[in-house]
């Protein structure tokens, strides 16, 4: 039974992909439309692509589910692990070599950084198909945007006006491609190098993670996306200095932690955020930052010219 839900998991994993990619071309359509008409039918088409993911995401998270009731009757615990706290060698090494790395949230940091240890490739969490190729590019608008919010909730507690202000919720957004991803497992990699943890929810991926450092060993836990498990823990969560980071999907209820929220313009998703946080608190509704436009300035570290994120703005 558990094969079958896993084949039929896969399945609609791979539906999924296949619409993503028709959202960004629908994005992509959207931006060089040359008449409202066309720019009307191409906002059609995402939103009856976005109807059709939620439709897939509903399904998917219900056969996740039904797996996870299915392993916890299983006897043995090694086919527990898979539905709550797994312990990721994986992501132990990731761990590892983030602290090793000592990036600071510094203009120092921008540039080409390798993830291997002793020759070994070190894959980023949940990145089975290892998209990232060990290699990650920091742009130079990545430090000072990670330093406004890393600043922000600091800022909030030595305030008066803020002494029982839920934490800061963010929304990061920008057209396909331009790099927020990678400004999210740089932030990860941040938080690691300061002993912070993390709750991570990488792109299109089946599992979040927990990163973190007890005492002087690195911990990485592996837990099923949508799981009763990890949604307790993403609610709950209260190491101090800890972060929620979510990329591309709609972020869980999370009471004690500054969320970052990182997606393609998306009104479904960016509305959800604004939504949830300003029914907590008017003064702390979803801030929204953007990337700018692209720059043709060298990144340190690369061979050739790469495209660089330009400045970025506070939209409200």
């Amino acid at each position: 039974e558990v094969s079958t839900l896993e084949e039929r998991i896969q399945a609609i994993e791979g539906k999924i992909s296949e619409v993503e990619k028709q959202i960004e071309e629908c994005d992509a359509n959207i931006t060089i439309a040359t008449s409202e008409q066309m720019r009307g039918y191409w906002i059609e088409e995402k939103k009856q692509l976005r109807r059709k993911e939620e439709q897939l995401r509903e399904k998917e998270t219900e056969l996740l589910k039904q797996k996870t009731e299915l392993l916890k009757r299983l006897p043995t615990p090694g086919a527990l692990q898979v539905a709550g706290t797994a312990l990721s060698a994986q992501g132990q090494f990731f761990v590892q070599t983030a602290f090793k790395l000592k990036l600071k949230g510094e203009a120092s940091d921008v540039g080409a950084h390798l993830f291997n240890s002793s020759g070994k490739e070190v894959r980023f969490p949940g990145d089975e198909r290892n998209s990232f190729g060990n290699l990650l590019f920091i742009r130079d608008c990545y430090p000072p945007l990670l330093q406004k919010m890393l600043d922000s909730p600091r800022k909030m507690l030595n305030s008066p006006l803020f002494l029982n202000a839920p934490p800061a919720r963010y929304f990061l957004t920008g057209t396909p491609g331009i790099g927020k991803s990678a400004f999210g497992v740089y932030f990860v990699c941040v938080l690691l190098a300061r002993k912070r943890s993390v709750l991570y929810q990488p792109a299109k991926m089946r599992y979040s993670w927990l990163l973190r450092w007890e005492d002087d060993q690195a911990k990485a836990y592996q837990y099923v996306r949508g799981s009763t498990e990890w949604e307790q823990l993403v609610y709950e969560f209260a190491d101090e200095g800890a972060w929620y980071i979510v990329d591309s999907m709609t972020p869980l209820s999370c009471q004690n932690l500054p969320v970052l929220l990182i997606s393609s313009p998306d009104p479904t998703i960016s509305k959800s955020l604004s939504r949830r946080s300003s029914r907590r608190s008017c003064s702390n509704a979803a801030r929204m930052l953007g990337f700018g436009k692209f720059s043709t300035r060298p990144v340190r570290g690369v061979g050739s010219p790469v495209h660089g994120a330009a400045s970025l703005s506070k939209l409200f």
